[in-house]
């Protein structure tokens, strides 16, 4: 009896202590300086996302730092031994942000829709059929094994279930914006455009995420981020105490910022690479000869010079980060496209471009070699070295026009063909990205009939490995798609990039697992 009784005061004095705790712990505002306002909060309708879109969902499933599957929305998941059947089961009394329920069939609604809105949406190609077997159970069907890309969005704010019947209702550009509903930690409080959006604790909000400590509500009661695409400004405002974190810190700021005793970072690699791509529909870019020359007026170490140590050279497509890449690729790349001068010039000849008035720019039937380099604002790294790449193919009688605009912009442009070359980014954790750049079935266009660059070849090696289980065998896929859109220089790899965020000492608890920020866990003891 008196034992019974002292495992109760042990487990009620324990609770008390731990409501002591969190009480002293909850609440605060987090504020963050950011270089990207998002292209919208629904991320079943959008090109790319940035941190806030994964603060307002919740995912059924997560990766950790090993790359293995944990529960997040849902209590647990059997894999079929054929990996053909993935069954969910979903937290039980699960709610969106709103206080509708989040069950099997708001979970298949929700991927009817993404089929329907998303520009992603082959990613759900692989799959028979979506069943909800009881109120939280959900089955996923596929035709083969459960595809990289679709397993990508699952972990993902892309594949988190929405509340479909909120975006019925108000349709699909007001849920995009100011009525998005979802399951996420925090909810929309706020959106001012071009200054700062607000989110709120979503009180309902509940994981069984194995990274985080804390299972209920976060702590912080809302999280403001502001838009401060100068990175000079940005780091000032850390500095001055204006905000508490940022995101994308410059290089020249790095070492300063470390030495600081008031300042702590974290680091990760970024699962995607920068690239200079082509449109070789365009006249002057349609010639392979062309491209190879650019390729081999590329000069990467004053590029990685000046953004060191925020970036790593790339000759690949993939990063170290994400799943299939490959050493073997890398040092191929190498040997075919060296930095060589003389060569890309002789490749220029060979194609009829050669300086015939001596202006130092080549020409050919009397019109000067010129293009344009779109490179988007809000994009540090990128609008860093636009002005290097322009003196880099200047060296070989190329003339760069380039075109700074924000990266909605550049986007738009891409979608319908109205640029040459770009200065590109992709970041997602599965290969099958390149699938959705590199193919004729690229969802990232709206028309059927064009993509920036293609090859038949390629676009059957590309469809192959995403639906691909054997790691070994989607690697080597992966690894001969990419050289063959490598040697057609459908694009030319720049660099990965070293994401760094930086924050004041007194915040506590805030995790960088892979690419994902985990804020679960979150206290400011100032």
């Amino acid at each position: 009896m008196k034992r019974i009784v002292l495992v109760v005061s042990l487990v009620v004095l324990a609770f008390a202590l731990s409501a002591a705790v969190m009480a002293a712990q909850s609440g605060g505002k987090l504020v963050v300086g950011t270089a990207y306002e998002p292209e919208m909060l629904d991320a079943q309708q959008a090109h790319w996302t940035v941190w806030i879109n994964s603060l307002l969902t919740r995912p059924l499933i997560a990766y950790d730092s090993d790359m293995n599957v944990v529960p997040d929305l849902a209590d647990s998941v059997d894999v079929s031994p054929d990996g053909k059947i993935w069954t969910f089961h979903i937290m039980k009394g699960a709610k969106f942000s709103n206080g509708d329920p989040v069950t099997a069939e708001a979970f298949k609604e929700a991927v009817d829709r993404y089929k329907k809105v998303s520009p992603y949406s082959s990613d759900w190609d692989g799959v028979e059929s979506v069943e909800a077997v009881d109120e939280y159970t959900v089955k996923i069907i596929n035709k083969k094994v459960m595809e990289g890309n679709l397993l990508g969005d699952l972990v993902s704010e892309y594949g988190a279930p929405v509340d479909v019947q909120v975006a019925n209702k108000v349709g699909n550009d007001a849920f995009a914006r100011d009525e998005f509903v979802a399951g996420g930690p925090f909810k929309l409080e706020k959106w001012v455009s071009g200054s700062y959006i607000t989110l709120a604790r979503n009180d309902l909000y509940r994981t069984n995420l194995p990274l985080v400590e804390n299972k209920g509500p976060v702590y912080l009661d809302e999280i403001t981020f502001r838009f401060i695409p100068e990175d000079l400004t940005r780091v000032s405002e850390l500095e001055a105490g204006n905000v508490d974190m940022i995101t994308d810190i410059p290089s020249t700021a790095l070492n300063r910022l470390a030495a600081n005793p008031k300042i702590q970072l974290w680091s990760y690699l970024d699962p995607g690479t920068t690239y200079l791509y082509f449109n070789t529909s365009s006249p002057l870019l349609s010639d392979v000869r062309v491209r190879q020359a650019i390729a081999m007026a590329i000069n990467r170490d004053p590029i990685i010079k000046l953004l060191s140590p925020l970036a790593i050279p790339a000759r690949s497509l993939l990063s170290p980060t994400q799943t299939s890449y490959s050493k073997e690729v890398e040092g191929w790349a190498v040997q075919r496209f060296p930095y060589d001068l003389a060569a890309a010039k002789k490749l220029l000849a060979d194609a009829g471009w050669t300086d015939s008035n001596g202006d130092g720019i080549v020409d050919k039937d009397g019109k000067p070699f010129e293009f344009t380099l779109l490179a988007p604002t809000d994009d540090p790294l990128r609008l860093k070295i636009d002005v290097l790449i322009q003196s880099e193919l200047g060296a070989i009688g190329m003339k760069v026009d380039l075109e700074e605009v924000i990266g909605q912009v550049v986007t738009d442009k891409t979608r319908k063909g109205d640029f040459d070359a770009i200065l590109a980014h992709h970041s997602w954790i599965d290969p099958s990205i390149l699938y959705n750049q590199f193919t004729l079935d690229a969802d990232f266009y709206p028309d059927d009939e064009y993509v920036p660059w293609h090859n038949p070849e390629s676009d059957k090696l590309f469809a192959e490995a995403k639906s691909t289980g054997d790691l070994t065998e989607r690697t080597a896929l992966y690894s001969q798609a990419q050289k063959i859109v490598l040697e057609n220089v459908g694009a030319v790899p720049l660099f990965v990039r070293k994401e760094y965020l930086a924050g004041r000492d007194y915040i506590k608890g805030f995790k960088v697992i892979g690419q994902v920020y985990w804020v679960n866990d979150v206290t400011l003891e100032k």
